[in-house]
Order: C-alpha cells, then structure tokens, then sequence
C-alpha cells in the first residue's frame, strides 16, 4: 500500500461522509437493489472490498438513481463496511471551498496526467500543497481535499 492509496481512502471516506450528511436531508428512497446485491455479491466472494467500493463509487456517480436511494443504499452497505459514514448525518453541513484559483490548478493537473506529463502533474500537485489543497490520484482521477 502506498501512500498515495492511502491519502485516497482518507479523501474518499471524508467525501463520502459529507455526501451522506448531505444526502440525508433529501427524500429517502427505497434501497438500489441491484448495488446491494452486487456489494453482497462481492463480499461473498472472499471478502472482495476493493469491488465492493468500486460498486459504491459507481452508485456515487449515477445519476439515474435517485439521492435518497443512493443515501438509503450507502447507509445499509455501511453496517457491512463498518466506515460510520452516517457520523456526520444532523451536523451541519460544510461544504470544502477551494481557495482561488485551485480549480483551474486542478484542471489543468488533470490534463497533464490524462497527456502523460508526470512532471508537469508533480508541479501542480506542489502548486495545490501550497494552497492547502491534498490531492490524491486513483483509477478513477484524482480527488481532493483541504489540509
């Protein structure tokens, strides 16, 4: 395990808690059958995490699901997940701001590793660090987070 993996897991679950806490305040819906199985399934064969969390950040990112299912989902796979992603749920929500100019830092860090430009990606990535902003890259592009 690197530490790259490590600050994405860290980002994810700080994402995914602010998500849930957020989520919590729409409509509730009924459980997306077809995650939970899939998650189920998963966890069946040998304990299969990595897919299982796969399996969620697609839910994620769906967005012909609707929030209160996706919440209701994420909360009911949490009891097998143990990640208390629910913790936040009642506080109040407060959303990470990027300082100015961050995006564009950002953006442009995502099109020099989508070119291939790893020195270019490593310089921005220090421009973020100065901001305050962690970035952390996964297979899924990067993520970030305010230090």
């Amino acid at each position: 395990m690197t530490w790259n993996a490590i600050e994405s897991a860290a980002t994810t679950l700080k994402r995914w808690r602010l998500k849930i806490a957020q989520w919590a305040e729409e409509p509730s819906a009924p459980i997306d059958e077809t995650t939970k199985n899939a998650v189920v399934a998963a966890f069946d064969d040998d304990l299969d995490t990595p897919k299982a969390i796969q399996i969620l950040r697609r839910l994620e990112k769906d967005e012909s699901v609707s929030t209160g299912s996706v919440f209701e989902t994420f909360v009911y796979l949490d009891r097998l997940l143990g990640l208390d992603l629910a913790r936040d749920v009642g506080k109040p929500v407060v959303a990470q701001q990027l300082p100015a100019g961050a995006q564009e830092l950002l953006d442009a860090r995502e099109q020099a590793r989508a070119d291939k430009q790893w020195a270019a990606s490593d310089q921005l990535r220090d421009e973020l660090a100065a901001l305050g902003v962690v970035v952390a890259d996964s297979k899924e592009g990067q993520t970030w987070s305010l230090a």
